[in-house]
């Protein structure tokens, strides 16, 4: 798998600081790509039904203090 970003979130205490509580990753097998998201303290990983854009969306949606960190 290939780890294509991290999912950041702003600290409540300090805004000028931020920590990562998930990873997006990609695994592909030739014309089909499966994205997941691995959320930081969760052994399990959640497939994403779609591609790196929807994973994208996913995260976002999840909180609205996160926001995505490009690797």
């Amino acid at each position: 798998m290939k780890h294509l970003a991290n999912i950041m979130r702003f600290n409540d205490w300090n805004t000028k600081q931020e920590s990562t509580v998930g990873r997006i990753m990609e695994e592909s097998r030739g014309q089909k790509k499966r994205a997941w998201i691995e959320w930081v303290g969760s052994p399990m990983l959640k497939e994403v039904e779609g591609n790196y854009q929807d994973a994208c969306r996913i995260a976002l949606n999840a909180d609205t203090w996160h926001f995505i960190s490009p690797i």
